[in-house]
């Protein structure tokens, strides 16, 4: 079991996560070579939901854990996070799941990321 103690990380705000169609392009397509079989593709979390994440007083970001739901499905754990890099995991904050999985629901249109 992984677990590192973060002592002493602050989140840069302004850190740049964009990447190129291309590039998602090529990771999307390792995931599904990489684990045949898997049937969730993608998950989707609405607006709403994300924004009660990132609304919560001293929230600085989102943290995702890989997760497998009571059913045996992988699904995504979405927590938020301070700026000192800490899960806010204290009585009353918000802490996601119940994705919209694809498959079976909510698939996007034939695109570069979901198909070779």
């Amino acid at each position: 079991m992984f677990v590192s103690a973060n002592t002493s990380y602050t989140i840069n705000p302004l850190y740049n996560h964009t990447i190129t169609l291309s590039e998602g392009a090529v990771m999307t397509k390792a995931f599904r070579t990489n684990t045949p079989g898997t049937p969730i593709l993608s998950n989707v979390f609405t607006k709403a939901a994300i924004q009660s994440l990132l609304d919560q007083p001293g929230c600085a970001g989102i943290r995702d854990y890989n997760a497998i739901d009571a059913n045996g499905v992988r699904t995504l754990v979405k927590v938020g996070v301070d700026s000192d890099g800490n899960d806010m995991v204290g009585t009353g904050n918000i802490i996601l799941d119940r994705a919209l999985h694809c498959p079976p629901s909510v698939c996007s249109s034939v695109n570069p990321l979901n198909t070779d």
